[in-house]
């Protein structure tokens, strides 16, 4: 692990990890390298995922320590969020199975400690690209992510409350496997989220009206995966045109 002390701007803490997955280990146990090759021809993957039920109440959590930055109670990250009107689900993730080559990825991905929560809850990337975790409070956040139940980065992300100087330390790390993260905070235990790295660009993750879309996907007949953290997983075939756009509605249940 290679660790370099810089300085930043006022409430700024930055923590670097490289995601370098090349020859990783697929969830399915077949390592799968991607070429990047953009289609000319790709089309769309768009449609909703909802639940099949009345929207559950999203409850609250007390908080207890440093209430003055995150308030005295926050609403509980692990509840299950359905738009009432849509009973669409927010923070599922949606990806195509076993593309091995096409559009280029994001040059990095980014989880943001605010509010004494992660934002996005649940973040998706892809193996071999930069992750960033940044700490925008001015309190101490001490995020600890896992696969399964091995830690693969325990690291604090502190400040210098004097300066309100914030001193990024910057983490480079190589995961030998893709696989679904776990992240919580030490410091402050009621804090969670997720980060879902995978072997290809083609995904998304929900919006809050279930909403998604996945673009410049080559022509083919795929398997799609949708997962969410409390309904589970649940695959589907889509046929892409060149062009055009398939439509995928997928309903989830408890």
């Amino acid at each position: 692990m290679e660790q370099r002390m810089t300085q930043s701007g006022p409430f700024r803490c930055m923590l670097v990890v490289c995601l370098a997955l090349a020859g990783a280990v697929a969830v399915a146990g077949v390592a799968h390298a991607y070429t990047v090759s953009p289609p000319s021809n790709g089309g769309t993957i768009s449609g909703r995922v909802t639940f099949d039920g009345p929207a559950p109440e999203v409850g609250t959590i007390k908080t207890t320590k440093n209430q003055d930055v995150c308030g005295a109670t926050i609403p509980n990250p692990d509840s299950t969020v359905v738009d009432p009107k849509t009973h669409g689900v927010e923070w599922a993730v949606v990806s195509v199975e076993d593309v091995t080559q096409g559009k280029a990825p994001e040059d990095s991905y980014a989880l943001a400690n605010k509010g004494c929560a992660f934002h996005p809850h649940v973040l998706a990337a892809m193996e071999g690209q930069t992750f960033e975790l940044e700490n925008k409070d001015p309190v101490l956040h001490n995020t600890h992510i896992r696969i399964g139940n091995r830690t693969l980065l325990n690291d604090a992300l502190s400040f210098h409350e004097g300066d309100a100087m914030y001193h990024p330390i910057q983490d480079h790390r190589v995961l030998r496997r893709a696989g679904l993260l776990k992240v919580n905070c030490d410091a402050h235990e009621w804090m969670s989220g997720w980060v879902d790295v995978l072997s290809n660009p083609y995904f998304a993750v929900t919006d809050s009206t279930g909403a998604f879309e996945i673009t410049d996907v080559p022509p083919g007949t795929y398997t799609v995966k949708v997962w969410h953290e409390n309904l589970g997983e649940t695959t589907q075939s889509v046929t892409v045109t060149a062009g055009g756009t398939a439509n995928l509605d997928v309903t989830l249940k408890k």
